[in-house]
């Protein structure tokens, strides 16, 4: 029996080429104004028109050895050493500025009244905006039987008889309180131009391109539900840790600090170094060749001297399974630590804290070694869907330079002026508490 493997992905496969169709379309308000844009500043994604940023989001064409000009292909091009190429292009409408329209009175659509709008505008044709003609150019793997599913090997080229898009991600210009959220789910609510597809998502956005809620709704077609939740992902589970964490990973979202992924990552969906065997790659002491960096703290042979390179161009890693831990009462324990020297140094726009470019009251990244916790979420092989994919969310809880404290929240509230734009009480550290107490990437605690 083929054994489920999350390296296999979710739903979408986790390596390999996939192309993902991109469908624009905006909400007609026939009750009048349109209430999500009661001004239209230049910035904002204009009506009647496709979005200034709607090539910039995926390549459409694979890029070879040359790094992606799209944001999302790029992302995954460096997120996983090449193993993982996610390419993309557009519908395009015939009138409307390329842009579907949907009639509404109360705003409330989605995937259903996109569908329609796009049957009706262009029958059982695929047009999209860089030439693409055929459901061949969107139905790149076998996705979703009985022995396609979720954890086990997709096939490719596809063997779907009818075929199926792999993945078809909806943006709508200006749906009612959808401006940087979305979901993702399996099939279409009806076929669009004649066909069905294996997985879905749809999203909102106003004004700029929306790559943060792109990455994580593809993400979950990769690595699994809501359990998978991390670094700043969002709520709706039980978590590991008793504050929710911030930190970075494909999976995380809004609150997460760095915008990168991490190795955790890359070792659940086998993204190996180039040159490289080890799920987990360092180098040795003289950078001249690699070596395992997945190590245990009670084996004295893998004490020693092992060198990092920048995580984020190279990958490298350490992880440390750490000791006295009862693996039948308790779940396993390990120390990573990444290397993130910045975008100011490594010039790739991922490595960066999320709000960084977004205000001047967040500073630059520091280089340096960057470190966290993982509790459990470490079986990657089974007999079953769910002993791969079972769990808890916030898997991975940072470790700041700062440690963790106790801490007591004073009475009166300060507002603060950076990011959260909000009132929020301050605190005051108390003593050491490296078991219970909270630290400085905690959303709270």
């Amino acid at each position: 029996m083929t054994p489920y493997e999350s390296k296999n992905g979710y739903y979408m496969p986790a390596s390999g080429e996939v192309r993902i169709l991109f469908v624009f379309y905006e909400v007609n308000y026939t009750g009048g104004t349109d209430p999500t844009l009661p001004t239209n500043p230049s910035s904002r994604w204009q009506p009647h028109q496709l979005p200034t940023w709607a090539n910039q989001i995926a390549d459409a064409f694979n890029p070879g050895n040359e790094i992606a000009s799209g944001l999302l292909t790029r992302y995954f091009q460096l997120a996983s050493s090449g193993n993982y190429i996610v390419l993309g292009d557009y519908l395009l409408a015939p009138n409307n500025g390329g842009i579907f329209s949907v009639n509404s009175s109360t705003g409330y659509v989605g995937p259903t009244q996109a569908i329609a709008a796009v049957n009706a505008a262009l029958g059982t044709n695929i047009v999209t905006g860089n030439g693409f003609t055929s459901i061949t150019d969107f139905d790149k793997w076998t996705i979703g039987t009985s022995t396609t599913g979720p954890g086990q090997p997709k096939i490719t080229p596809s063997t779907e008889s009818p075929n199926k898009y792999d993945h078809v991600m909806f943006i709508c210009r200006n749906s009612i309180g959808n401006n940087g959220t979305g979901y993702a789910a399996w099939a279409l609510p009806s076929n669009m131009l004649g066909f069905q597809a294996n997985t879905h998502s749809n999203l909102g956005a106003y004004d700029k391109l929306p790559f943060n809620i792109i990455r994580h709704e593809f993400s979950h077609m990769i690595y699994g539900g809501n359990n998978f939740h991390c670094g700043g992902g969002g709520w709706g589970l039980e978590n590991y840790w008793i504050p929710l964490e911030s930190g970075w990973s494909n999976m995380s979202l809004y609150n997460g600090s760095l915008n990168s992924w991490n190795a955790w990552d890359r070792l659940r969906l086998d993204w190996k170094v180039t040159g490289s065997s080890y799920g987990i790659s360092a180098r040795n002491a003289n950078n001249t060749a690699f070596v395992n960096g997945d190590l245990d703290a009670t084996v004295a042979s893998q004490a020693g001297t092992y060198t990092l390179r920048d995580f984020v161009l190279f990958g490298d890693a350490l992880r440390i399974k750490l000791p006295f831990i009862d693996p039948a009462t308790e779940f396993p324990m390990f120390l990573w630590i990444e290397n993130h020297q910045g975008r100011n140094v490594n010039e790739v726009e991922f490595d960066k804290w999320l709000h960084e470019a977004d205000t001047t009251c967040v500073q630059p990244v520091i280089p340096g070694l960057y470190a966290y916790m993982q509790v459990d979420k470490e079986v990657r092989s089974g007999t079953s869907d769910s002993v791969v994919y079972y769990g808890y969310a916030d898997y991975l809880r940072p470790i700041t330079a700062d440690g963790f404290w106790d801490r007591e929240n004073e009475s009166t509230q300060v507002f603060n002026p950076c990011v959260q734009w909000g009132n929020t009480n301050a605190f005051i550290r108390i003593s050491p508490n490296p078991l219970t107490g909270g630290g400085d990437q905690d959303y709270n605690s």
